[in-house]
């Protein structure tokens, strides 16, 4: 089930794409100067700051982006930090033109990219299935499609002819051996594009929204899941994925055997939070609000959008003593067991209920 992103990001590369700012000028007929359901047109008399600004980023990513494909190993590598790099410039670009205290830019511009993202989103939807592929899922600048049978030649042409159509550029980022959307939190029927594992062709791993990508993840727990998935990725085929199930399960065993037992290292359990107000503003004791207290009494003053890290402590004394902020490690004498199981089980029934549904996580308890 390959996915096919649309390189640039529509989030930046439309506003590289785009030539003109918002305006009353230019040719009113032209199709071309209409924004998608938005209702105002685009200027064909000047060219708009983002893409003057944009076009040499999109341009050297896309250069980096060639490179890594013919490098291996450390070399290929940097050149795909450096293209990641670039991406997260863009998308801040993009952010920052909805951003309403902006010195430069209109929130118009903003709604711009967003409309032609999903007009050409859309476009590249209905190509798909008219060549016969069901569309999976649809993420901003990725489409996940399946044929049975499908060939290289299929998926070359319709890239072509989705970029032909479109204007944006489509490349193949790869085919998969098995890919699993997990369940909406709020509807359990329901999967999204967010959250989402699989393997390619290659067996690497492709993981979005998971525990173990998100910053305030422990060590520990971010560990014992990508094990897990370590494992499925042995899986060539989805039809695979059941012999796995019980060696899923003894892993997720070792590791909470590890928690009860003890004797882990304060550091591989250590929190990460931002501080979203200043410390003296936090009624409820939060705990990132104790931890930051901590921190202030010890003569660390920190600001909000700094990070707070803390491990939780054994559930007895005062609520000041819950948490342990991480530059005290060195006397904590219990970790809070129950917490860190918690988190483990949540992260073990990610994967679990990804690949076997929420009766599979529930069997793996």
């Amino acid at each position: 089930m390959p996915p096919h992103p649309l390189p640039p990001s529509l989030k930046g590369g439309w506003e590289g794409s785009l030539r003109w700012g918002r305006g009353t000028c230019g040719p009113p007929a032209l199709p071309s100067s209409l924004v998608p359901e938005a209702g105002f047109r685009l200027c064909r008399r000047r060219e708009g700051l983002a893409p003057r600004t944009l076009r040499p980023i999109l341009l050297l990513r896309e250069q980096l982006k060639a490179r890594a494909k013919e490098a291996a190993g450390e070399e290929a590598q940097g050149y795909r930090e450096r293209q990641n790099a670039l991406k997260w410039m863009l998308v801040t670009c993009f952010g920052y033109l909805g951003y309403k205290n902006a010195r430069f830019g209109r929130i118009e511009a903003h709604e711009a990219v967003t409309a032609f993202g999903r007009d050409k989103l859309l476009t590249a939807k209905e190509i798909c299935e008219a060549a016969g592929f069901e569309v999976l899922h649809g993420l901003t600048d990725c489409l996940w499609i399946k044929k049975p049978g499908m060939s290289e030649a299929e998926l070359e042409e319709l890239c072509r002819e989705v970029t032909r159509r479109t204007g944006v550029r489509l490349a193949l980022e790869g085919r998969y051996r098995w890919i699993a959307f997990l369940p909406s939190r709020r509807n359990r029927e329901r999967p999204v594009a967010t959250r989402y594992f699989g393997v390619f062709a290659d067996g690497s791993l492709k993981v979005r929204g998971l525990a173990c990508r998100r910053r305030d993840t422990p060590p520990f727990v971010r560990q014992a899941q990508e094990a897990l998935l370590d494992i499925l990725a042995a899986a060539t085929t989805r039809e695979d994925l059941p012999a796995l199930k019980e060696q899923l399960d003894e892993a997720a065993q070792g590791f909470r055997q590890r928690l009860r037992e003890g004797g882990l290292d304060p550091r591989e359990l250590v929190v990460t939070r931002v501080l979203s107000q200043p410390v003296a503003d936090y009624r409820v004791d939060t705990p990132t609000a104790l931890a930051a207290r901590q921190l202030a009494a010890g003569g660390i003053e920190l600001r909000p959008g700094e990070k707070v890290r803390y491990v939780h402590r054994e559930r007895r004394g005062p609520r000041e003593c819950r948490v342990q902020a991480a530059p005290f490690l060195d006397d904590l004498e219990a970790y809070d067991t129950r917490t860190y199981l918690e988190l483990l089980d949540r992260a073990v029934e990610e994967v679990l209920e990804g690949v076997y549904g929420p009766e599979g996580e529930k069997e793996g308890k």
